[in-house]
């Protein structure tokens, strides 16, 4: 399934107590990084518990392997401290409250209570003298005191930026969350990719990271096989920013504090096979913005918190359109005061459920997904051939009527708006 290009390279084995380069954290990792030439190659990791302060920065044609369970990527204990001096956009330096947590090498996340998204800053610290912190990079933002400015060591364990044909493969990463500032989702999570093209993840395991688990942003032909991401405290898998032609397949995102499989803007002409999103705390999967022309096969959304499926609110031209679902297992969804399969918000237009399978399997009393699919009044042209409904108080509620121009094959019929409370308007 990847279309990463293989490139042929040196092998370099980087070991505790073994291999060429040796040594217990991420920079005895990052030094046989940067000794391979500018094609590429491969770095071995071996087994043992490598403590990171800073991401492990990829290049290009680079196969970084591990051996699964027994190669451990591990996040150090954090810092974080308010800002004392306004740090500027382009500057190169930050002044906390408390240096005294910071050391050179560490990865930094700067920003304050009007940044998010693409507006804070991720980089490295380089010095730390008098108090002042030196980073890699430019400030991409102001960043104000007066508005709880702030400064955290939270950074991504393993990171690709402007990169193409990368591997990684085999490895266990460990965001150790009790210890460490969230991490914004967009500027990084516990693997990380952003502007990368033909890059591809198989066989890693994610685990206890502060924010998402694999985030992908502005990519081309990602290919992710064979990967867990369990117990992050924000979302499992998060593609976005323009992520066309992922192909994911058989992937498990699972205990992740808000969501299993966040579609973000403009994922498109990708596919998802064999997906497994459970007991998340609000929803398997989330489709919204432009998120067009995909399809999911045989993808089981159990146990999550509030929804198998979520489309976000979102107007006409920016709506999830025209995906399609072959083969999914929606079940059991929900809490003790609201749970729905599928809820479809905004102007979402031609989405196809076919055989596909919406049930509660749980006693009459303690039902959970208290309705299959949930159509919005602004929603249109919503099709399910051949599916499957059962366990559930509604398999339908329809708040577009005729307008909607569905095509729903659930056996009770259209089920009228009111007979379960109508959700919270979130997410």
């Amino acid at each position: 399934m990847s279309r990463t290009v293989t490139r042929v390279g040196p092998t370099i084995r980087v070991g505790i107590a073994d291999g060429d380069v040796r040594g217990g954290d991420n920079r005895s990792i990052q030094l046989a990084i940067d000794a391979l030439p500018p094609d590429g190659g491969t770095i071995e990791i071996l087994p043992g518990v490598y403590t990171c302060f800073d991401a492990l920065h990829l290049k290009s044609g680079v196969r970084l392997i591990g051996h699964g369970d027994q190669t451990v990527l591990l996040k150090c204990d954090g810092a974080r401290s308010p800002l004392k001096i306004d740090a500027d956009y382009g500057q190169l330096k930050i002044t906390p409250v408390d240096a005294s947590g910071f050391l050179p090498g560490m990865g930094l996340l700067v920003g304050d209570n009007r940044t998010g998204g693409w507006l804070e800053t991720a980089t490295t610290v380089l010095d730390v003298r008098d108090g002042v912190l030196t980073i890699a990079d430019y400030l991409v933002m102001d960043y104000a005191a007066r508005r709880e400015g702030w400064v955290s060591s939270a950074c991504s364990l393993i990171s690709g930026i402007d990169v193409e044909d990368v591997c990684i493969e085999n490895l266990t990463v460990d965001g150790n969350k009790d210890a460490n500032s969230q991490m914004n989702g967009c500027r990084g999570g516990a693997i990380y990719l952003h502007k990368a093209r033909r890059c591809s993840l198989r066989g890693c395991s994610v685990r206890d990271y502060n924010g998402d688990g694999i985030s992908i942003q502005i990519t081309e032909d990602t290919a992710i096989a064979d990967c867990q991401v369990h117990g992050c405290t924000h979302i499992g898998m998060h593609p976005g920013t323009g992520s066309a032609r992922v192909r994911m397949k058989n992937c498990t995102f699972s205990d992740n504090g808000e969501g299993g499989f966040f579609l973000c803007w403009r994922v498109q002409e990708s596919t998802f096979q064999d997906l497994l999103c459970e007991r998340n705390g609000v929803y398997g999967i989330s489709v919204g913005h432009k998120d067009t022309d995909n399809a999911f096969i045989r993808c089981v959304l159990r146990d999550n918190g509030q929804y198998g499926v979520v489309f976000r609110d979102e107007e006409l031209y920016n709506g999830g359109h025209r995906n399609t679902w072959q083969e999914c297992l929606i079940e059991n969804n929900g809490n003790e005061q609201a749970g729905i399969g599928v809820r479809v918000r905004g102007h979402t237009h031609d989405n196809t459920f076919e055989d596909c399978t919406f049930r509660g399997t749980r006693p009459a009393g303690a039902v959970r997904q208290r309705v299959g699919m949930w159509l919005e009044s602004n929603t249109r042209r919503f099709r399910t051939v051949h599916c499957t409904w059962n366990g559930m108080i509604d398999n339908l509620v329809d708040e577009a009527g005729t307008a909607g121009e569905h095509e729903i094959d659930a056996p009770q019929g259209r089920s009228h708006p009111g007979t379960v409370p109508r959700p919270e308007q979130r997410p």
